[in-house]
């Protein structure tokens, strides 16, 4: 059953995260770019640039570096010839879970999975972008994977891919064509890179052999759960956040071996995807999801795809850990991906509508019921609602057409039902 998905006949990045064994030689140029490769001696050399990222390639597996205060910890680890991608989350974490970055399919009763890739990077601002292609069956695969500076115990990663040429799809569900698949070990209670599997709100126990998730379930969000075991201490937990739903599940491979990758954790299509994207995040715990309901007032219009901006803050504080858009859904529902355990206050703002925060938000699971209504009439966006909103709303008097950002109550017309949200609401301030 290992062709479900497990790690067959690649060499598994040490799990004790020292590296690959042999010479090599690791370089940063301070205020320039470059890019060197070099052969001898069983090592080729890359360099990156001068915004903290050096990159050294020894034998089939490149290494990525990020240095800074004068320490250049390894953040990541690609093998060239299969497209196995490890991440951790800094200095104190060890190896473990990888990321296949190629695609694995079923076609015509065969299982591809794994394939060599070459590489390019550039440096776009801080972030380290690295270009990948390869070929698995008929298919070229185009892939950029954009490395952001690491965080305190974290490490984010947005992947994309290109897919050129067709393969018939095998008609197996939950399995069939999978853009994203985690690869890790966990051969007993002890012993293990992963201690368990999530997707969405849900934890799933790893078994000793079969299906993790059966039937496959639908989600954004999966990852397996790092942690401290017998076998190494700090494996990190790797998670996947999906732009859309996709069927999840697992297959683990029977083995004692704790050098085995035998668990597979994936993303799946029932048919050939030609592109796609997905975050990825390498932290010591996994994140939540939460979600609630957005009241606009005095609003008539459709407010399904209505743009909310979500602040994340630390208790008291008037300064974001994190601003994220999100749209709202059938009767003003949202949801918020991607949430790390820990108490906020949560800010919510709209177009036209002062900004509400929802204060002590505590988040140690999924969370719901996270609500707030919001109060119209802030024509320019300022938090208040005054004179500069009121002129808005006359200049535009009159005006017809969709998404006016002086038609307050979206009916498609600027007229004086907006002159009177403006008038009813004068004077209110956002939080």
């Amino acid at each position: 059953m290992g062709g479900r998905g497990i790690l067959q006949g690649v060499l598994p990045f040490p799990h004790n995260g020292r590296g690959v064994g042999g010479e090599s030689i690791l370089l940063t140029l301070r205020g320039q770019r470059a890019f060197l490769t070099g052969i001898a001696l069983g090592w080729m050399l890359a360099l990156a640039s001068a915004q903290g990222w050096s990159l050294r390639v020894r034998g089939t597996i490149l290494e990525i570096f990020y240095g800074a205060g004068g320490s250049t910890p390894q953040y990541g680890a690609l093998h060239l010839d299969s497209s196995y991608f490890r991440m951790n989350y800094g200095p104190n974490s060890s190896w473990g879970t990888s990321v296949i970055l190629m695609p694995a399919f079923w076609s015509n009763g065969r299982y591809y999975q794994g394939a060599p890739v070459s590489w390019s990077h550039r440096i776009e601002g801080a972030d380290l972008v690295l270009l990948l292609s390869g070929s698995i069956a008929s298919l070229q695969v185009n892939l950029q994977v954009r490395l952001l500076p690491p965080r305190p115990n974290e490490l984010v990663a947005y992947v994309s891919a290109s897919v050129n040429g067709s393969v018939p799809i095998d008609n197996r569900p939950g399995e069939a064509f999978k853009p994203v698949m985690l690869s890790s070990m966990h051969v007993s209670s002890t012993l293990w890179d992963a201690q368990s599997a999530y997707a969405e709100c849900s934890s799933y126990a790893i078994p000793s052999s079969g299906w993790i998730v059966y039937p496959a379930t639908s989600g954004r969000l999966f990852g397996l759960l790092g942690g401290t075991s017998a076998w190494k201490p700090n494996a990190p937990t790797i998670e996947v956040l999906l732009p859309q739903p996709l069927q999840i599940t697992g297959w683990v491979t029977y083995s004692t071996n704790p050098n085995d990758d035998n668990v597979g954790f994936w993303a799946a299509s029932n048919q050939l995807m030609h592109s796609w994207s997905y975050t990825l995040r390498a932290a010591p715990d996994r994140t939540y999801r939460l979600s609630g309901y957005i009241t606009l007032e005095q609003y008539r219009g459709n407010v399904i795809g209505q743009p909310i901006t979500v602040e994340l803050r630390l208790p008291g504080s008037t300064t974001p850990l994190r601003t994220e858009s999100v749209a709202l859904q059938l009767n003003g529902y949202y949801t918020l991906y991607q949430v790390a355990p820990g108490t906020y206050d949560v800010a919510f703002q709209g177009a036209h509508w002062l900004r509400k925060v929802v204060r002590n938000v505590a988040v140690s699971g999924c969370l719901s019921g996270v609500n707030a209504s919001l109060v119209n009439g802030d024509v320019d966006h300022d938090n208040r609602i005054d004179d500069a909103d009121l002129l808005a709303v006359l200049f535009a008097f009159g005006q017809t057409g969709q998404n006016l950002p002086a038609d307050l109550n979206g009916d498609g017309h600027v007229d004086d039902a907006d002159l009177l949200i403006v008038l009813f609401n004068f004077g209110r301030e956002g939080e």
